[in-house]
């Protein structure tokens, strides 16, 4: 995505498609183990990127690290973390 900078973000090699931004990006263990999750959120989903070359359409889907969400703090949020709510 043109402008898309940081350190915690994964290339994904599905899209989800539109409206989809915000939706969790899990990961699914291969092997189930008796009693634990079956899911684990590794990021948030924020976007796809399609590029048109030479007659060929390439396409990706990004998300931000789980990460990168902890120590946010946004001005919506009065500057604190989800923790401190």
């Amino acid at each position: 995505m043109p402008g898309l900078r940081g350190q915690h973000l994964y290339e994904l090699s599905e899209l989800a498609g539109p409206g989809s931004s915000g939706s969790p990006i899990v990961l699914k263990p291969l092997v189930r183990l008796m009693g634990a999750p079956s899911w684990h959120v590794i990021g948030e989903y924020i976007g796809e990127h399609f590029v048109h070359a030479e007659g060929r359409v390439a396409f990706a889907g990004y998300a931000s690290s789980v990460d990168a969400l902890i120590e946010w703090r946004p001005q919506l949020l009065g500057g604190r973390t989800i923790f401190e709510l």
